[in-house]
């Protein structure tokens, strides 16, 4: 049902759950996930207004986007989108996108459109998504160097993950076709993501963060990789830490921090990691166990 109503401030997002393996059915359709900054996209006559998950607004990082989003010419209109930037292999590179709004150049930037919550005072949200999406696709431009529609399968989504795997992405959303939009985290939408696991060496504990330091050995020499939370874990591995304690880093080069505990590099964790950072850092650690 539509309804027609003046356009809202910054609607919550959908957020989906995490599951290891993506739904089947013909009631789900499944997407890409990329890795970017998903933006809520406020369009008002000439007026465009760009949100970030926590309701922030960011427009002023997106000044060339926002020319060409004003390009669609709609009255009014809410997107769920994610900007990402490309590699030469056509891959979604966060990094790149974090040093491009870091230099507040917003150009190399683009956007994938996923879903329409308004439009024309009409208030979309409790449409089937199948409905919401064929309205989307009409407003985007067929060939547009910046603005891309997010196309869909409905078929195999395993061989869709497993190829979004082995193509070094992020994984895959699975959407009930037939559900409204509904903000906040819910089962109409999950996410399988694809995953690297690795063992690294424990070089030291921060007791206030609950995170273990972690490097490996590289041609003889130790490198910092980066940081996980231990959580739960954190007690019982910080007293098996505590016994082998020393003054000093192991690392060669590691950036400034305050309240690490040093240790003897005896200690190995399990982690699942999405991907490496241009600075070779783990991006997404999650921690499995303890490796003695």
């Amino acid at each position: 049902m539509k309804t027609k109503k003046k356009i809202p401030e910054f609607i919550q997002p959908q957020i989906p759950i995490d599951v290891i393996n993506p739904p089947t059915g013909k009631t789900w359709l499944h997407e890409i996930k990329f890795d970017g900054m998903r933006l809520q996209i406020h369009v008002e006559g000439k007026y465009v207004r760009l949100f970030d998950m926590k309701g922030e607004e960011r427009g002023v990082e997106f000044p060339t986007l926002i020319e060409n989003i004003l390009e669609m010419k709609v009255k009014n209109a809410i997107y769920d989108v994610e900007a990402v930037i490309l590699d030469r292999q056509g891959k979604t590179q966060f990094s790149h996108l974090q040093k491009a709004l870091r230099f507040k150049d917003d150009t190399q930037i683009k956007v994938f459109f996923f879903d329409l919550l308004f439009l024309d005072n009409t208030d979309l949200r409790q449409l089937p998504l199948t409905e919401r999406k064929e309205i989307l696709k009409e407003l985007i431009p067929d060939i547009h160097p910046r603005l891309r529609f997010s196309g869909h399968v409905r078929k195999d989504p395993e061989k869709f993950f497993n190829i979004n795997c082995q193509q070094q992405l992020e994984g895959i959303v699975s959407k009930m076709s037939s559900a409204p939009y509904m903000s906040g985290k819910n089962k109409n939408w999950c996410q399988t993501k694809c995953s690297k696991k690795e063992e690294f060496v424990i070089a030291g504990y921060n007791k206030d963060t609950s995170e273990l330091i972690l490097g490996k050995f590289e041609r003889e020499k130790f490198l910092f990789v980066g940081r996980v939370n231990a959580d739960e874990k954190f007690v019982t591995i910080k007293n098996k830490l505590a016994k082998i304690e020393q003054e000093t880093s192991v690392f060669e080069k590691f950036p400034k921090s305050k309240n690490i505990n040093w240790v003897k590099p005896e200690f190995k964790a399990e982690v699942n990691f999405s991907n490496w950072t241009d600075e070779k850092l783990l991006r997404n650690p999650v921690l499995l166990e303890l490796v003695t």
